[in-house]
């Protein structure tokens, strides 16, 4: 599971407006889908109800389509679940990643000017009979450690939870792709 930050989205909002905001979640939720693979599913966070205290769900919407849903009117960010592990997570925000230009060149279809692209994730695997209270609550914990001010790291995750990885591997590859690719002037995948 990983808990995605979309950074500076709440600048759309302000400089531009809600509703630009809101094509812009639109669009970028859309693409994501587009280029998911079939163990792949974007969902929103999205509050039960309105009543205070209650815990958060996941939402997905139809039997194959997964739209996107505001936690709060300025809400930014999107659960990814995918089948596997934490070394699939990485390579999907990799791939997530690679596609910056494309994200850009849609901002600028949409309000008129460049808007950088970037992300901070919190990324877990869920046990097997894992509540979504606890999955929400370590997920969170970990995106909250990426976002921190002082730190310029954009992904966190718990080493205890990554399988064993052999050297020379598929596995290796893909960890060590994604350390490099978030360590390049932006951040650094790092764990907790």
């Amino acid at each position: 599971m990983i808990l995605l930050d979309l950074q500076n989205f709440g600048e759309i909002n302000k400089k531009y407006n809600h509703w630009k905001g809101d094509e812009y979640l639109r669009q970028f939720s859309d693409k994501v889908m587009m280029a998911s693979r079939r163990n792949e599913s974007l969902f929103k966070k999205r509050p039960t109800s309105t009543s205070a205290g209650e815990p958060d769900e996941l939402t997905r919407v139809g039997e194959e389509n997964v739209k996107a849903f505001r936690k709060n009117s300025g809400g930014d960010e999107f659960f990814v679940l995918l089948e596997g592990t934490i070394v699939d997570g990485l390579g999907y925000l990799s791939r997530l990643q690679r596609r910056e230009g494309e994200f850009e060149k849609m901002s600028i279809q949409i309000l008129g000017a460049k808007h950088p692209f970037g992300f901070h994730a919190g990324l877990i695997a869920i046990g097997k009979d894992e509540s979504y209270e606890s999955a929400n609550k370590r997920v969170s914990e970990c995106l909250g450690l990426a976002l921190e001010r002082d730190s310029p790291l954009r992904i966190y995750w718990n080493p205890r939870e990554m399988p064993e990885l052999k050297a020379g591997s598929l596995q290796k590859r893909i960890v060590d792709e994604a350390s490099q690719l978030f360590r390049s002037g932006r951040g650094a995948a790092v764990t907790v």
